[in-house]
């Protein structure tokens, strides 16, 4: 599998965390690292994190994960929506969090994590 890169537009902590627990948690299911790099340094297969210019900032969680080029792009109306679409990116890969702790986490085993043709678009039920 071509290497995948995690890319991230802006520098806040919440969406740096965002990337950390991809990279982490795609490591696992993978084998791979996953590098985390700015938005700047755009590479050909990457997953890029960032804030949805198009979505209201607002309280109001609303997340958009859909493909673009030969990656993902994962946004939110706020920084904690965006770690929000990280966790749902991870969900529809087959990841589950049945309990806390490691125990608790269950892990798919992936070959590539950007073959889904993935199209959500969520708004917090509460």
């Amino acid at each position: 599998m071509p290497a995948i890169t995690i890319a991230v537009e802006g520098n806040h902590p919440t969406l740096r965390f965002a990337a950390q627990e991809l990279a982490r948690y795609l490591h696992l299911a993978t084998g791979q690292s996953l590098p985390i790099v700015p938005a700047e340094q755009v590479p050909d297969r990457q997953i890029l994190l960032r804030l949805a210019q198009d979505l209201p900032a607002t309280e109001e969680d609303r997340i958009v994960i859909e493909p673009q080029g030969r990656g993902y792009l994962l946004r939110g109306s706020n920084p904690r929506s965006v770690l929000f679409a990280a966790y749902r990116y991870l969900q529809a890969l087959g990841f589950r969090w049945i309990r806390p702790g490691a125990r608790g986490e269950i892990i798919p085993r992936l070959k590539n994590p950007l073959a889904r043709g993935l199209h959500i678009a969520e708004t917090a039920a509460y």
